[in-house]
């Protein structure tokens, strides 16, 4: 039996750009996206305002499947806290590229260093509020 393991992130109302900007930067495509207002019963039962809110968007790429939704207008949204999404390139070059466009409007937390386990490591905090750990290429024979 085949695994894959998949991300599921929660946004507060920017889901669909956050995925357009997911699939500009780690180069996936967008396969769906649903809002609670095309649901089959559309919003009965939910509070006023969630017609536009994304309920389900899938973005596939190279790799992996990463999921999100909206969170629905009145609730608490704390935001993404102690997780962080990790994806890795064959190449310093891509890996480095790939960690700055997160980090725009955002924060580079670590630049792109060598590490004992690839040859660039970095991570971001994206705008967001998304923490990435990127890493490009193997680690070097010593």
């Amino acid at each position: 039996m085949s695994h894959q393991f998949s991300a599921h992130l929660t946004f507060a109302g920017n889901c669909r750009e956050a995925f357009a900007f997911y699939a500009k930067v780690i180069g996936g495509k967008v396969e769906m996206t649903m809002t609670w207002g095309e649901k089959p019963d559309g919003c009965q039962g939910l509070p006023p305002g969630c017609e536009n809110r994304v309920m389900h968007s899938s973005l596939s790429f190279e790799g992996g499947l990463l999921m999100g939704c909206d969170d629905l207008p009145g609730q608490d949204f704390a935001g993404l806290k102690g997780c962080s999404l990790a994806i890795n390139y064959p190449t310093v070059e891509k890996g480095k590229q790939v960690l700055e466009a997160l980090a725009e409007g955002g924060k580079l937390t670590m630049g792109m260093q060598k590490t004992f386990w690839a040859e660039g490591f970095g991570m971001a905090e994206d705008r967001f509020g998304v923490s990435w750990m990127v890493s490009g290429g193997s680690p070097q024979a010593g």
